[in-house]
């Protein structure tokens, strides 16, 4: 049965390790070669991908050297639902999907002082192309009903394309700022919103998408952030909806964008990617089951001020 974790120790160690990936994810899971770990283990070696002949399967606690490619390894995520909700809008479906967009494509003007250098106002800004001013009509018909003032202005010259969504007041800005952050790499969602009915988490995540998805050859959705916490908010939100998203890690690189002139990216971006057919995991119960991609044994020999290792990712998924 599965046992929660009281406590996690980091120790200095040297000598063979075993490192595990799974499908859909570039990080490994690395432990000694006597770790437990809860999973399955396929009967046959041409069951690997076919995860509906698990899914009545009873998981188990094996010794990380007895599992082999192609196994499921289970890991538990945030099953549960309860109202923690302090106003009253966090329930609302569309408020949910202007939320979601803002974690896209919005960011805060609350730095507006009076002469006393006191803060008078401020605006939460949506950029957004002028073909997406249904958005504008969208955000306008939610936050109306709150008493919000939403009004947009579209650039000019250079930047006629682009129209910039407003909603007034520094409450409606410390509203945003308290559920969502500020700042495209330190944005994420409130930890009470974690806990939402998962239907209505969902229209945060169709927020996001519509801001900052895309469709990929096959059908795959994939969305991106530089958001490390945002990104495995997400992949929570899209589990506790019955569905398995792959994480995909894109270093920092230029790109050539308009003229010729080249713009760097500086900061990592982290990709969510999941289709109609769910071919690498599959949920039971309060768990997530991934085939396992490759599994080896490694030589680990602790540095200076190394930390050790942990499994971390096992249990926080």
């Amino acid at each position: 049965r599965l046992q929660k974790v009281k406590e996690v120790l980091r120790r200095n160690w040297q000598g063979t390790m075993r490192e595990m990936y799974m499908w859909g994810d570039y990080r490994p899971i690395v432990s000694t070669r006597e770790h437990p770990i809860w999973a399955i283990k396929r009967p046959r070696i041409n069951n690997i991908g076919k995860p509906g002949k698990f899914i009545e399967e009873i998981p188990q606690f094996y010794s990380i050297i007895d599992l082999e490619k192609g196994d499921w390894v289970g890991m538990p995520f945030n099953n549960i639902v309860k109202d923690t909700s302090v106003f009253e809008f966090e329930k609302d479906p569309e408020f949910l999907w202007v939320l979601g967009l803002y974690l896209a494509e919005g960011d805060l003007d609350n730095k507006r002082k009076n002469k006393k250098g006191e803060q008078n106002g401020g605006q939460v800004r949506f950029t957004l192309h002028k073909k997406e001013i249904y958005f504008y009509e969208r955000i306008k018909s939610a936050m109306e009903k709150y008493g919000a003032t939403v009004g947009y202005t579209q650039g000019k010259n250079t930047k006629q394309n682009i129209i910039t969504v407003y909603i007034n007041g520094i409450y409606w800005t410390n509203i945003f700022k308290e559920l969502a952050g500020e700042y495209s790499d330190k944005k994420k969602l409130n930890n009470r919103l974690m806990y939402v009915e998962p239907s209505l988490q969902y229209k945060i995540f169709e927020g996001w998408k519509d801001g900052d998805g895309h469709i990929e050859k096959g059908g795959y959705t994939t969305v991106g952030t530089v958001s490390w916490k945002l990104a495995e908010q997400m992949r929570i939100i899209l589990l506790r909806n019955k569905i398995f998203s792959s994480l995909r890690y894109q270093k920092s690189r230029k790109i050539k964008i308009y003229n010729n002139k080249k713009y760097s990216i500086t900061k990592p971006n982290y990709l969510i990617s999941f289709g109609k057919k769910q071919k690498c995991g599959f949920i039971k119960g309060d768990c997530i089951f991934v085939a396992i991609k490759s599994i080896k044994d490694i030589c680990h020999k602790t540095k200076e001020k190394d930390s050790g290792y942990d499994l971390g990712y096992v249990y926080n998924l």
